[in-house]
């Protein structure tokens, strides 16, 4: 355990995962010791899927969808102390290691992250197709998120305003942690100034930030957040022809929505293309053809859960299922 190297004004309002109200917690049925976290761990405070069940109602729990056809996560990943700190001098995890037993929920009032956009009271909870992570948006849309790509900048902050003056590489974008030397931990672009990806500015969500013109890095959040994509189609055809991709990577099991394409496709496998641009098929025909059109792929898929508390991007929020 390393030495403390900072102190906050005001104490945490509550822990990732764990409950956030005296109200009644109905957890996924499992015998005991039946559900556990799957090969690569199981994330606490994120959402999660149950694949290989088993007689006693277990099986194991992974923090993405097991299929390419997406579909709604089995419950809420609990923080119950399973979790662990297996990397040397480490001080905190969140990761339950595979073969531990894990606890879902699918009802109950939680502490979890606001991932990459704000989150508004009465939003709807959406969780990532890949990591279970939580974003907030409106009810019955199919959100992506520009998280931009990894940032090298040169900036200077002043009450909490960045002022990028050049881009070395990547794009910026909402939801990026920043980082830099006077920088405190944990401090994300919070809204965009005149900056839109580039030069400008950025207001970061630490008004209490000011520091010299340095060489500042803009990490993106983890997971997939979507793409934007302009794309060919050929009617009663299931080949998807990606000419360009405006942000984010496409991947199987990805959602999409644009002109001459049903609603409820997505991509079932991938053709040429391995991310960007390429050909992909499609879950079902298209229903047009289409030349140039421009589509949405999503990486979030909707849960039975509302927000119940604003936050900031990185900031703790109460979630809840309503009824």
């Amino acid at each position: 355990m390393g030495f403390q190297t900072q102190v906050n004004l005001y104490p945490a309002p509550g822990i990732v995962g764990t409950s956030a109200s005296a109200n009644p917690i109905a957890t996924i049925d499992a015998g005991p010791g039946a559900l556990v976290a799957g090969s690569n761990g199981l994330v606490v405070g994120n959402f999660a899927w149950i694949s290989g069940t088993t007689n006693l109602g277990g099986g194991t729990a992974s923090n993405a969808c097991p299929t390419a056809a997406p579909y709604a996560p089995d419950g809420f990943s609990l923080n119950q102390h399973e979790a662990l700190i297996t990397a040397w001098l480490g001080q905190a995890s969140t990761v339950i290691p595979a073969g531990l037993p894990c606890t879902l929920a699918g009802r109950g009032d939680f502490w979890a992250v606001a991932n990459s956009s704000a989150a508004v009271r009465g939003n709807k909870v959406f969780a990532n197709l890949y990591n279970g992570a939580v974003l907030a948006a409106a009810t019955g849309t199919s959100p992506s998120v520009n998280i931009g790509t990894n940032a090298s900048i040169t900036a200077s902050v002043t009450a909490g305003v960045m002022t990028v003056t050049a881009v070395a590489s990547g794009t910026l974008a909402i939801g990026q942690l920043i980082q830099g030397a006077g920088i405190p931990a944990n401090v994300y672009i919070q809204s965009l100034g005149t900056g839109t990806g580039g030069t400008g500015t950025y207001n970061l969500t630490d008004a209490t930030v000011t520091v010299a013109s340095e060489t500042i890095t803009a990490t993106s959040p983890a997971g997939v957040g979507g793409a934007s994509v302009t794309y060919d189609t050929t009617s009663a055809s299931a080949t998807l022809t990606v000419s360009a991709v405006a942000y984010g990577v496409i991947q199987v099991g990805m959602p999409i929505s644009g002109a001459g394409i049903p609603a409820g496709t997505y991509i079932s496998a991938l053709g040429t293309g391995t991310g960007g641009a390429g050909t992909y098929t499609l879950s079902q025909n298209a229903s047009a053809s289409e030349t140039g059109a421009t589509g949405t792929l999503s990486a979030w898929i909707e849960t039975p859960f509302y927000v119940l508390s604003d936050g900031n991007p990185g900031d703790l929020i109460k979630i809840g299922v309503l009824n």
